[in-house]
């Protein structure tokens, strides 16, 4: 599911500095992934997404079938990160990029 996702993705990835890896001018919609990977979210995830809020982006903590720890929940929760929990995996796309973009 981790490959599947990620090649939908791919189209509305931006880099570290802002563009597109496909070359295509930055634009509302655009996804920056700072952190992927099979399993439950870990601390480490929480401190990217701190990073990434510092930085200036809005990030939020997705999940596809797997549930958050309580305790790690409760940090996410204090760092006013959203969390989206999914376990459908094209209903986390939606989310993420929109139907349309989503091919739905």
């Amino acid at each position: 599911e981790l490959q599947a996702l990620l090649g939908e993705l791919e189209p509305h990835l931006l880099d570290v500095d802002g563009a597109s890896p496909l070359g295509l001018p930055p634009a509302a919609g655009r996804v920056l992934l700072v952190s992927c990977g099979v399993g439950a979210p870990r601390e480490d995830d929480l401190t990217l997404l701190q990073q990434a809020r510092r930085e200036g982006f809005a990030p939020a903590l997705y999940t596809l079938n797997v549930r958050l720890d309580p305790r790690l929940g409760r940090r996410v929760r204090q760092a006013g990160v959203p969390h989206r929990g999914f376990d459908v995996f094209y209903e986390l796309l939606d989310d993420v990029i929109g139907p349309s973009a989503a091919g739905g």
